[in-house]
């Protein structure tokens, strides 16, 4: 199954943006103990390999006969390494599979996102954006999640949550259904986000809301943002249907390279909130996972700051 265009054309820009990538190679898979350093350094100075971008001038360290590392191209050539030992990845043999466009699309996706994002830059650029926006001023709370787009129906409860410089402010979280205008919930807080708990009690699958957060008493403009609740499953149909197209390619991924697959296919459904819900949910399943959680936070980040203002 052919993977979409978009995100063909997503990756292949990104990597030509990339510095320090004569050929793009990704660790997608890592099994046992397996550790990384720079070809002239010490052994005993590597570290553990991590998914994501490998380079040239790096050496593999293998222990252990369970151990093993796949690594691929963007061209889609793979190399899996097996064998116990020092391996330079200058001097490794990597080979065509059978499925290797697929292959080097993720590989071109991993190898984009793991060289543009990193969680503690992304969410630093984002409230550096957001403190932008207000010039030491009070300003009206910047709407985090949801973001504009469908929401589904398939969770109990549903947290919003919001940007704002003070620390001290109370916030009123007000939903109101769109076509009528009608406030189907209201809820005062100091916190800048609020769980809603029993969501589907205040909406309803097939309608569309928006909502806004303001703070009692300030004559600010404030902006609301749309959302739709989905009809009930779709959450979990969407989900299935990416899997299955991975399963069709034969191909197994582990937790972080599948996680961030699955958000990307699903941001290009244009469930930039689906997308979202699955890595936080993701990191809930995973709690001692950092780089999972790292690279969560960090397509969460992004996709705050692409969408301020809409």
């Amino acid at each position: 199954m052919a993977i979409n265009k978009y995100f063909i054309l997503i990756c292949f820009s990104l990597i030509s943006l990339t510095i320090g990538f004569s050929q793009g190679i990704a660790a997608i898979q890592i099994e046992g103990a397996v550790k990384i350093c720079k070809s002239k350094e010490a052994s005993n100075k590597a570290k553990n390999l991590q998914y994501g971008p490998v380079y040239d001038d790096q050496k593999i360290i293998i222990s252990g006969k369970n151990a093993r590392v796949k690594l691929v191209k963007n061209s889609g050539e793979v190399c899996e390494v097996v064998a116990p030992g020092t391996h330079y990845i200058s001097s490794l043999t990597f080979s065509k599979p059978s499925e290797n466009s697929f292959l080097g699309q993720l590989a071109n996706y991993f190898i984009s996102f793991f060289e543009s994002n990193e969680s503690s830059e992304s969410k630093e650029s984002y409230k550096n954006s957001i403190y932008a926006i207000s010039r030491g001023e009070l300003a009206a709370p910047v709407l985090d999640f949801p973001i504009t787009g469908k929401l589904p129906s398939d969770f109990n409860s549903m947290e919003f949550s919001w940007s704002h410089s003070c620390d001290t402010c109370w916030y009123n979280l007000t939903i109101y259904e769109l076509e009528t205008k009608v406030k189907v919930f209201s809820m005062l807080t100091l916190k800048k986000q609020f769980k809603v708990q029993q969501f589907l009690n205040y909406v309803k699958p097939g309608k569309k809301y928006y909502w806004k957060v303001e703070i009692p008493g300030s004559n600010l403009e404030y902006e609301a943002k749309r959302f739709e609740i989905s009809d009930k499953s779709d959450y979990y149909n969407q989900i299935k249907s990416i899997d299955n197209k991975l399963k069709s390619q034969q191909l197994s991924l582990q937790l972080v390279p599948k996680t961030l697959f699955f958000q990307e296919e699903l941001l290009q459904l244009d469930l930039v909130n689906y997308a979202v819900l699955y890595g936080k949910a993701q990191q809930i399943n995973n709690p001692n996972n950092k780089q999972l959680k790292q690279l969560t936070d960090a397509f969460y980040y992004s996709q705050l700051k692409n969408n301020i203002g809409k």
